[in-house]
C-alpha cells in the first residue's frame, strides 16, 4: 500500500506542476496590479489544480490499487476470502484519507484562495475608484475625506502617485486648519443609544446631592448638568423631583445672570462655556461639541479648564451615538472582509429592506468591534414589489447594540425580532472631527413625497434583524460554492427571510453534507474496478502505461461530475418530496449506496 501513495503522491504532484504552469503561461493578467500579480497565479494554479484534484486523486487510486491488488490476488479464491478482507480494510483506509483530503480542500482551501485571487483581481478596481472618488472630495474641499480615500489607496499599493498627492494635499490643508499637530484620536467606545449611559450607577438622590455639591462650590454648570440628569432619571411620582428642578433652574438662573461688564479673558470664557453648554442642554450636542472644541483650541490655559474638559468629552460621547467621525477610517485594514454584500430584511407589515453594501471593513475599538460599510444602499419594496423609498451613503459606521435599548413601541416599528438579543444599529451620518462644513449626509428617494416635511430625514437606521444573522448574510456574498459549511447550516432554515430560495439554499447544504459520503462510494466502486483491471502477479509495469494515467483523469472526472450532476438533482427531489427531512433522506440513501459499493468490493475474487 505504500506504494500504492507514493504514485498517488507523484502523480498529484505533476498534476499541480502542470496547473502552475497553465496559470503562468495562459490568461491576461495586464490588468493584475503588477504587486499582486505573483500572487495572483499561484492562486489561480491553485484554484486550478484544486478544480480536478478529485479526479486526480481518483485515477491515481485507480492505477495505484490496480498495481497493489496484483501482488496476491491469486488467493482471492471466494467471495469474502481474507486477502480481499484485508484488501478493503487497506482501500476503505486510504479512501477515507483521500476523501479527507478532498473535503478539506473543498470547505477550507478553495474559499481562501478564492478569496485572495478575487482581492488581486479587485485591486486595480479599487484603486481607480478611491482615486476617483478622492479627486472628488478634493474638489469639494472636503480633506478629511480625501485624506481617507488616500490612505486605502497607500494601504492596496504604496506606491501610488495618486494616493501620495491625495495625502500631502489633504494633509497640509487639515494641518493648517488645525493650526496644531493633529493628535491621534483616543480609542472609542461603541457605546449604547440612550442617555441613561451617563447616569449608569447613580441615582435620583445620587445625582441631587452632585448637583447641590457643585452648586455649594460655584460650579454652575455642573449643578445644572447632574439636576437635570436627575430630572431625566426620576418619573413625576419621585418625590425628589421637585428638588432636580429647582436646582435645575436656580443654576440656570445663575448662569443667565451673569454677565459681567468688563470683557476679561475669564469673562469671555465664561461667556462661551455659556453658549456651548446651552446647546448641549437644548439637545444640539453636534453644535455643542463643536463650541467646546473650539474654545479648547483658542487657548491653551481655557483647554484645560475643567468645565470645557468635561462637557467637551460628554458633548463627543453624545455626537457619537447620533453619527461618527470621517477620520474613524484613517487606519482600515487594506481590504474589506466582505464586499458585495445583499440580502432582504422582510418585515411583518408586509414591507421588505433590500440591503446592498460594496464592501464591510471590521474595526476594534475599545468598547468590541464596530463595521464601516462602504457604499451602503437600503431600499424598501412594498408587499407587491412596488418601490417605497431608498437611502444611499459612502459610508456608514455599524454598531451592535442590545435590543434592550428601545421600549417595546419601538421594537415594533422597527420590526425587531423578539429573540434577538443585539441588533445591527447603522450610524449614517459622519462628520469632520475638526470643523462644521464637512458633513457627509444620507441621500433619500421616495416613490411619493413624504406626509411630514417637517419631520427630517433619519440619520441612522435599524435593520430588523439580530446582529448574528447579519454576519450570516454577508458570509454568503461569496457564492454558495464558496461559504463556509457553518455557515450555509446556520442560514437554511432562514433563507427566505434572507430572500434566497430556500430550495437552492437547502440543495447547496445536502450537497456539501452528503460529498464525503458520495466520494467515498465512488472510490470504493473505482477500487472494483482496480480489482477487475488488476496486474498478474510477476508482470511488469511498462513505461508507455503512464500515458494512460491522464486518460483515467479525464474519463474518472467525466464520471464524478455525472454523479454529482444527477446528485444535485435528486437534492432538489429530495426537498421537494421530504422538507425539511431532506437532507436524512439524502443522507440514508448514500449511506445504502456505500454500503452496496462496500459488499460489491468485497465479493470480489480470482476468476
Amino acid at each position: 500500500m505504500k506504494r500504492a501513495v507514493v504514485v498517488i503522491l507523484s502523480y498529484s504532484v505533476l498534476a499541480f506542476a502542470f496547473c502552475l504552469g497553465l496559470s503562468a503561461f495562459m490568461g491576461n493578467t495586464q490588468s493584475i496590479l503588477e504587486d499582486y500579480r505573483q500572487s495572483y497565479v499561484f492562486c489561480r494554479g491553485f484554484l486550478y489544480f484544486f478544480r480536478i484534484l478529485p479526479s486526480v486523486l481518483a485515477s491515481g487510486f485507480l492505477v495505484s490499487l490496480a498495481v497493489y491488488f496484483g501482488e496476491d490476488a491469486q488467493k482471492a479464491q471466494m467471495r469474502f476470502s481474507p486477502v480481499i478482507m484485508k484488501n478493503f480494510r487497506a482501500t476503505m483506509l486510504l479512501s477515507l484519507v483521500l476523501v479527507a483530503v478532498m473535503t478539506g480542500v473543498a470547505e477550507i482551501g478553495v474559499p481562501l484562495v478564492q478569496r485572495k485571487k478575487t482581492f488581486s483581481e479587485q485591486a486595480a478596481g479599487l484603486l481607480a475608484e478611491y482615486s476617483l472618488l478622492g479627486e472628488q472630495a478634493l474638489s469639494s474641499e472636503n480633506y478629511s475625506l480625501a485624506h481617507r480615500y488616500g490612505s486605502r489607496i497607500l494601504k492596496i499599493n504604496p506606491s501610488s502617485p495618486d494616493g501620495k498627492k491625495l495625502i500631502d494635499k489633504s494633509e497640509a490643508v487639515l494641518k493648517a486648519i488645525k493650526k496644531i499637530q493633529p493628535e491621534k484620536p483616543s480609542a472609542k467606545t461603541a457605546r449604547e443609544l440612550h442617555l441613561n449611559d451617563e447616569i449608569s450607577g447613580e441615582t435620583v438622590t445620587s445625582l441631587i446631592q452632585k448637583s447641590r455639591e457643585a452648586a455649594e462650590k460655584g460650579r454652575w454648570f455642573e449643578s445644572h448638568y447632574f439636576a437635570q440628569l436627575a430630572s431625566t432619571a426620576g418619573s413625576d411620582r419621585d418625590i425628589n423631583i421637585k428638588e432636580a428642578r429647582r436646582l435645575a433652574s436656580q443654576a440656570w438662573n445663575v448662569l443667565q445672570t451673569v454677565s459681567p461688564a468688563e470683557k476679561t479673558g475669564d469673562q469671555r470664557l465664561f461667556a462661551k462655556k455659556r453658549s456651548a453648554y446651552k446647546a448641549l442642554s437644548e439637545g444640539d450636542c453636534i453644535e455643542a461639541y463643536y463650541q467646546f472644541m473650539e474654545i479648547s483650541r483658542q487657548d491653551i490655559e481655557w483647554a484645560s479648564d475643567p468645565d470645557v474638559t468635561e462637557f467637551l468629552e460628554i458633548a463627543r460621547n453624545r455626537v457619537e451615538k447620533q453619527c461618527f467621525f470621517i477620520d474613524e477610517t484613517y487606519s482600515l485594514q487594506s481590504f474589506e472582509n466582505y464586499l458585495n454584500v445583499c440580502f432582504a430584511v422582510k418585515r411583518p407589515t408586509g414591507y421588505t429592506d433590500v440591503v446592498y453594501i460594496r464592501g464591510i471593513t471590521p474595526v476594534y475599538d475599545s468598547g468590541g468591534m464596530v463595521q464601516y460599510l462602504r457604499g451602503l444602499t437600503i431600499t424598501t419594496f412594498a408587499r407587491n414589489g412596488s418601490f417605497v423609498r431608498s437611502v444611499s451613503v459612502p459610508y456608514a459606521k455599524m454598531l451592535s447594540v442590545a435590543a434592550d435599548s428601545f421600549d417595546e413601541n419601538m421594537r415594533t416599528q422597527l420590526s425587531l425580532p423578539k429573540n434577538a438579543e443585539r441588533v445591527p444599529y447603522i450610524l449614517l451620518k459622519s462628520l469632520d472631527r475638526n470643523g462644521r462644513g464637512n458633513a457627509i449626509l444620507p441621500k433619500y428617494e421616495y416613490a411619493e413625497p413624504p406626509r411630514s416635511k417637517n419631520a427630517g430625514e433619519p440619520t441612522f437606521a435599524v435593520l430588523g434583524m439580530s446582529t448574528e444573522d447579519f454576519f450570516v448574510a454577508c458570509d454568503h456574498s461569496p457564492g454558495m460554492e464558496s461559504i463556509s459549511l457553518n455557515t450555509l447550516l446556520k442560514s437554511a432554515g432562514k433563507a427566505d427571510s434572507f430572500g434566497w430560495s430556500k430550495e437552492v439554499t437547502g440543495a447547496a447544504m445536502i450537497k456539501r453534507i452528503t460529498y464525503p459520503l458520495i466520494m467515498c462510494a465512488l472510490l470504493l466502486f473505482i477500487a472494483s474496478l482496480a480489482w477487475n483491471f488488476r496486474l498478474q502477479k510477476g508482470q511488469i509495469f511498462k513505461f508507455v502505461w503512464v500515458f494512460v494515467i491522464p486518460v483515467c483523469t479525464l474519463a474518472t472526472e467525466a464520471f464524478i461530475q455525472i454523479i454529482l450532476a444527477v446528485g444535485g438533482l435528486f437534492n432538489f427531489m429530495f426537498i421537494s418530496v421530504a422538507g425539511n427531512s431532506a437532507l436524512l433522506l439524502a443522507v440514508g440513501i448514500w449511506t445504502v449506496i456505500l454500503f452496496l459499493t462496500s459488499f460489491y468490493f468485497v465479493t470480489r475474487k480470482n476468476t
